[in-house]
Protein backbone atom coordinates (compact mmCIF):
# COMPACT_ATOMS: atom_id res chain seq x y z
CA UNK A 1 0.00 0.00 0.00
CA UNK A 2 2.92 2.33 0.64
CA UNK A 3 4.06 1.86 -2.96
CA UNK A 4 0.56 2.40 -4.32
CA UNK A 5 0.27 5.67 -2.42
CA UNK A 6 3.55 6.87 -3.93
CA UNK A 7 2.72 5.80 -7.49
CA UNK A 8 -0.75 7.34 -7.46
CA UNK A 9 0.64 10.79 -6.67
CA UNK A 10 1.17 11.83 -10.27
CA UNK A 11 -0.10 14.73 -12.39
CA UNK A 12 -2.64 12.62 -14.31
CA UNK A 13 -4.32 11.18 -11.22
CA UNK A 14 -4.23 14.44 -9.29
CA UNK A 15 -5.54 16.37 -12.29
CA UNK A 16 -8.47 14.01 -12.71
CA UNK A 17 -9.20 13.84 -8.98
CA UNK A 18 -9.04 17.58 -8.36
CA UNK A 19 -10.58 18.37 -11.75
CA UNK A 20 -13.61 16.21 -11.01
CA UNK A 21 -14.07 18.00 -7.69
CA UNK A 22 -13.89 21.36 -9.48
CA UNK A 23 -16.49 20.19 -12.01
CA UNK A 24 -18.69 19.01 -9.14
CA UNK A 25 -18.37 22.39 -7.47
CA UNK A 26 -19.14 24.21 -10.71
CA UNK A 27 -22.19 21.99 -11.26
CA UNK A 28 -23.43 22.76 -7.74
CA UNK A 29 -22.94 26.50 -8.22
CA UNK A 30 -24.64 26.37 -11.62
CA UNK A 31 -27.54 24.46 -10.09
CA UNK A 32 -28.04 27.13 -7.43
CA UNK A 33 -27.81 29.94 -10.00
CA UNK A 34 -30.47 28.31 -12.18
CA UNK A 35 -32.59 27.03 -9.33
CA UNK A 36 -36.15 25.96 -9.97
CA UNK A 37 -36.15 22.65 -11.76
CA UNK A 38 -35.58 19.00 -10.95
CA UNK A 39 -32.36 19.23 -12.98
CA UNK A 40 -31.07 21.92 -10.61
CA UNK A 41 -31.83 19.79 -7.57
CA UNK A 42 -30.15 16.75 -9.08
CA UNK A 43 -27.05 18.68 -10.16
CA UNK A 44 -26.76 20.27 -6.73
CA UNK A 45 -27.01 16.84 -5.13
CA UNK A 46 -24.44 15.41 -7.56
CA UNK A 47 -22.00 18.23 -6.87
CA UNK A 48 -22.34 18.05 -3.10
CA UNK A 49 -22.16 14.26 -3.06
CA UNK A 50 -18.94 14.24 -5.03
CA UNK A 51 -17.20 17.21 -3.44
CA UNK A 52 -18.06 16.22 0.13
CA UNK A 53 -18.50 12.45 -0.16
CA UNK A 54 -15.57 11.62 -2.44
CA UNK A 55 -13.08 14.50 -2.43
CA UNK A 56 -13.75 15.61 1.16
CA UNK A 57 -13.73 12.10 2.60
CA UNK A 58 -10.47 11.37 0.81
CA UNK A 59 -8.82 14.51 2.18
CA UNK A 60 -10.20 14.17 5.70
CA UNK A 61 -10.00 10.42 6.27
CA UNK A 62 -8.02 8.44 3.69
CA UNK A 63 -5.03 10.75 3.12
CA UNK A 64 -4.16 11.05 6.84
CA UNK A 65 -4.15 7.26 7.12
CA UNK A 66 -1.97 7.00 4.02
CA UNK A 67 0.42 9.58 5.47
CA UNK A 68 0.71 7.74 8.76
CA UNK A 69 1.34 4.48 6.93
CA UNK A 70 3.98 6.15 4.75
CA UNK A 71 6.00 7.13 7.81
CA UNK A 72 6.23 3.57 9.12
CA UNK A 73 8.95 1.11 8.24
CA UNK A 74 7.19 -1.70 6.36
CA UNK A 75 8.73 -4.49 8.45
CA UNK A 76 8.43 -2.79 11.85
CA UNK A 77 6.28 -4.01 14.71
CA UNK A 78 4.53 -0.63 14.67
CA UNK A 79 3.57 -1.17 11.02
CA UNK A 80 2.32 -4.69 11.74
CA UNK A 81 0.22 -3.37 14.62
CA UNK A 82 -1.16 -0.45 12.59
CA UNK A 83 -1.97 -2.42 9.41
CA UNK A 84 -5.24 -4.05 10.67
CA UNK A 85 -6.43 -0.66 11.98
CA UNK A 86 -5.44 1.06 8.74
CA UNK A 87 -7.14 -1.57 6.62
CA UNK A 88 -10.41 -1.51 8.59
CA UNK A 89 -10.65 2.29 8.73
CA UNK A 90 -9.40 2.94 5.18
CA UNK A 91 -11.85 0.40 3.74
CA UNK A 92 -14.75 1.94 5.66
CA UNK A 93 -14.02 5.38 4.24
CA UNK A 94 -13.33 3.92 0.80
CA UNK A 95 -16.83 2.41 0.84
CA UNK A 96 -18.25 5.83 1.79
CA UNK A 97 -16.35 7.40 -1.15
CA UNK A 98 -17.60 4.70 -3.49
CA UNK A 99 -21.23 5.12 -2.42
CA UNK A 100 -21.01 8.92 -2.66
CA UNK A 101 -19.38 8.75 -6.10
CA UNK A 102 -22.00 6.31 -7.36
CA UNK A 103 -24.83 8.43 -5.99
CA UNK A 104 -23.30 11.55 -7.57
CA UNK A 105 -23.00 9.79 -10.93
CA UNK A 106 -26.60 8.61 -10.72
CA UNK A 107 -27.87 12.09 -9.81
CA UNK A 108 -25.89 13.68 -12.65
CA UNK A 109 -27.09 11.07 -15.12
CA UNK A 110 -30.73 11.39 -14.10
CA UNK A 111 -30.42 15.18 -14.37
CA UNK A 112 -29.79 14.74 -18.11
CA UNK A 113 -33.32 13.37 -18.50
CA UNK A 114 -34.92 16.43 -16.87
Amino acid sequence: MQRINVVVMNPLFLGLFVGTALIGGIAAIGAVLSWGSMRSSLLLAAGILYVVGAFGVTAAFNVPRNERLAHLQAESSEARAYWPVYLREWLLWNHVRTAASAAAAIAATVSLAH
